[in-house]
């Protein structure tokens, strides 16, 4: 089910099913925060479309953080031995499921809005929510 398989071909593959399997405090370290995320592993079912060779089924077993998990649908990177029906599972350059990158772009996008609102001339009328609340609505809509 989840052997290891040298993998030989770079691909994309759709989300079926995701099942959480356990859960726990995983230390992630650096990168500007606390380091500490709430992570569980998922058993995946995924459709997997590789460079140069037919498409297949496969499962796959990864730890996600919790908040930054993907759902049924979802597309991942994925590195794969289509012989065997083999993957592995590529976060690495993904912000929408790696909390390094996730909370990196997270804090972009509020910078921009706030350096937005300072461009703004005394009285204007508030168009947008505040900075928190557009931080709150942004992890609302993650998870």
């Amino acid at each position: 089910m989840f052997g290891q398989r040298k993998m030989t071909h770079e691909a994309t593959a759709t989300v079926v099913s995701i099942e959480p399997i356990t859960s726990g405090i995983h230390s992630a370290g650096g990168g500007g925060w606390d380091g500490s995320v709430n992570t569980s592993n998922y058993d995946l079912i995924l459709d997997v479309v590789p460079d140069g060779a037919p498409p297949f089924r496969a499962e796959a077993r990864k730890r996600f953080a919790i908040l930054y998990r993907p759902d049924a649908g979802d597309t991942l990177r994925v590195r794969c031995n289509p012989e065997h029906q083999a993957v592995e599972i590529d976060i690495s350059e993904d912000e929408r499921f790696n909390p390094r990158l996730a909370r990196r772009a997270e804090k972009r996008r509020v910078e921009e809005e706030h350096d937005r609102l300072m461009r703004e001339p005394p009285g204007t009328p508030a168009e947008t929510p505040s900075v928190a609340e557009a931080l709150a609505r942004a992890r609302r809509e993650r998870g």
